[in-house]
């Protein structure tokens, strides 16, 4: 078969879906006709005429036509004919029936010539076949605007891949290159690599282009690479690489003397430790890549490349040391070892420093929602809870529960009507806490609270005890307000009622009015409620304030005298409330308005 010419009118151009389908029924009713009539009548020649002139007028602008047969159907310039007509599907059939799985219908062709191909399309089958095939008679026919290609369907499984020949050949290639491209950037002789990894450097694997950068460039760079960390499965691959980098690397610096050893092999006078010193820097080299690489940023990946430097160093020395003393090899051996010692070492720190940061990350996210529960359940009921069972049962001291309650946060109870127990529990913890701080868990007059760290840690829980202070008065103002405003509606509600005759007791909309004397009664219960915390906060102040628990900071004394200045605050509040309320009529609690102030009933 001929080869086409030359075409300047560029490459296969896509034709529209309608062009594909014109063309496909043209010749489908030369193939029609030609059955019906014969192919020497007038309507068949007709029908050969109209279908040669539409393939011109493709070809004008085109430098082929192709036509593809395959399971799938008809496409022509790759675009799909959908066979929806018995034109159609005549010509998809006569191709099937002549076993032509593609051909073109080249630029230039000439009305006789194609006479011949529509007479060769006409043919019997079995006479194609008994000639060797479509392909083999236009090639006999010399068709020289007529190309066949032939293309064979097998079934490619999931773990199989098809790759046309070209691309071997140019992988062979690029492989060859690449190669060069490692052996000349490991041993520092990056910048003479330059069209090596350009044209290769990716392509090993199937990947990167050509032209696109030396070694020391930053694709020439990231192509080496990829190659590196192709081969750390590959430990005697990856020793060969280093050894001929090393060899590579001694020649150009003049550390072999001519005639030296073998490949990779120290040669004589005094050459061995230079030797050795070349190999380590091209191992490192090795290291400095693939730790930055993104094989070597998971723990797993670390632990991989931590075995490849292994199973590298005793590919090396194996090779280095063959036929050679036993001293001069123990000596090699100390000076790789203790190289790649130091690269195993890095990767571990580099490995711990990660899972540590990951760790920790994922404490403080777990102690936040933690606490967070912690803080929507409150500390009056915190220790009821089954939390604090599975902690205790982990292992969880009561120091380190309280200080999980300290700082679960101030505002625990948002509502009003709600927190004062909370308060009471969190303030008693707080000073609790600061007791020890300031005398030391075993006693010891202030020890802790002297150092820095003590210091520090006063500092927090004061400010803590200052917070809490600060919110327990802002929720004292409002509940007082509220009540004022729901006295004195009550007041107005009893002077209606008592001019209505109604009684001040009667439900309103379904709901029964709180009476003023029992609202009284529960701020007389409030008002003995916030008198105890307050005496705590108090003589817990003062007792720091007095340093009879250790020396106290200049920093902490001012705190101090913040929180001292608003215990007062609160407890001008708290004897004002008292002027409203009075005192319980009763020694003991109330127990159903306990109930209410710390469960919300």
């Amino acid at each position: 078969m001929s080869e086409a010419p030359e075409n300047a009118k560029g490459p296969m151009l896509q034709v529209t879906a309608q062009e594909a389908e014109e063309v496909v029924r043209r010749l489908g009713l030369v193939f029609s006709n030609t059955y019906l009539y014969g192919p020497a009548h007038s309507v068949t020649k007709k029908a050969v005429q109209d279908a040669f002139a539409y393939v011109g007028s493709l070809l004008s602008t085109r430098s082929e036509i192709m036509f593809t047969a395959s399971e799938e159907g008809i496409a022509v310039n790759g675009t799909a004919v959908e066979l929806k007509n018995p034109l159609l599907k005549g010509f998809a059939t006569r191709l099937e029936e002549l076993g032509v799985s593609g051909f073109a219908i080249l630029s230039g062709i000439g009305e006789e010539e194609f006479g011949k191909l529509v007479e060769l399309l006409n043919a019997k089958p079995d006479e194609v076949k008994q000639a060797g095939g479509f392909a083999q008679v236009v090639s006999a026919l010399e068709m020289s605007h007529v190309r066949c290609r032939v293309v064979t369907y097998r079934a490619v499984t999931e773990d199989e891949v098809v790759v046309s020949k070209k691309v071997i050949e140019e992988t062979g290639k690029s492989a060859e290159a690449a190669a060069e491209a490692l052996i000349s950037f490991l041993s520092g002789g990056a910048s003479d690599a330059g069209a090596q990894a350009g044209q290769g450097g990716g392509e090993a694997g199937g990947g990167g282009q050509a032209g696109e950068g030396g070694a020391g460039s930053e694709k020439g760079a990231a192509s080496v690479a990829d190659d590196l960390a192709r081969l750390v499965d590959r430990p005697s691959d990856l020793s060969d690489v280093v050894m001929k980098a090393a060899q590579a690397e001694a020649e150009r610096v003049g550390a072999l003397a001519e005639g030296g050893g073998a490949e990779g092999e120290p040669g004589k006078s005094g050459e061995p430790a230079d030797t050795v010193d070349i190999l380590v820097r091209c191992l490192r080299r090795v290291y400095d890549v693939l730790s930055k690489h993104p094989i070597a940023r998971t723990q797993k990946g670390r632990r991989n490349l931590a075995k490849t430097l292994a199973k590298l160093e005793e590919e090396i020395l194996a090779r280095l040391n063959a036929g050679t003393s036993a001293g001069e090899a123990g000596q090699r051996a100390k000076t790789i070892t203790e190289a790649v010692a130091a690269m195993r070492e890095e990767l571990e720190v580099e490995a711990l420093a990660s899972e540590y940061m990951k760790k920790r990350r994922a404490v403080e996210e777990n102690e936040k929602r933690l606490l967070k529960y912690l803080k929507s359940k409150g500390l009056d009921k915190a220790d009821g809870t089954e939390l604090r069972a599975r902690l205790a049962a982990e292992g969880l001291s009561d120091e380190e529960w309280r200080e999980l309650l300290a700082r679960s946060g101030s505002r625990l109870r948002e509502e009003l009507g709600e927190g004062f127990g909370t308060a009471e529990g969190h303030l008693a913890i707080l000073l609790s806490h600061m007791q020890q701080v300031a005398g030391g868990k075993g006693g010891g007059g202030g020890a802790e609270g002297g150092t820095p760290a003590g210091e520090e840690q006063m500092e927090k829980l004061v400010a803590a005890v200052n917070d809490e202070i600060r919110d327990l008065v802002s929720k004292t103002e409002q509940k007082i307000n509220a009540l004022i405003e729901a006295i004195r509606a009550e007041e107005e509600e009893e002077k209606k009622a008592s001019q209505s005759g109604e009684n001040a007791g009667q439900e309103k909309d379904g709901q029964q009015r709180m009476s003023r004397r029992k609202l009284l009664a529960m701020l007389a219960e409030i008002v003995q409620e916030l008198c105890q915390p307050l005496a705590v906060i108090g003589c817990s102040i003062d007792m720091i304030r007095s340093k009879h628990l250790g020396e106290v900071t200049d920093s902490q004394m001012e705190m101090l005298n913040l929180a001292s200045s608003s215990g007062e605050r609160v407890r001008t509040i708290v004897n004002r409330l008292m002027e409203i309320s009075g005192l319980p009529k009763e020694l003991s609690p109330d127990t159903d308005i306990q109930a209410s102030l710390y469960r919300g009933e």
